[in-house]
């Protein structure tokens, strides 16, 4: 995406990415990581105009 200076990044989830359950823990965990993920790399890789 930088070396084309464009591009989308398109995530699909569920509200554990947003809220965490009871006796959910890894399943909301590995929702929030995703999301934490995502929107470091699209910090990196927006001035490249990436989104």
């Amino acid at each position: 995406m930088i070396k084309r200076r464009s591009g989308k990044i398109v995530t699909i989830g569920g509200v554990a990415g947003i809220r965490g359950y009871r006796m959910r823990t890894g399943y909301s965990a590995s929702k929030w990581g995703i999301r934490g993920l995502v929107r470091t790399v699209a910090l990196e890789v927006g001035p490249h105009k990436s989104t």
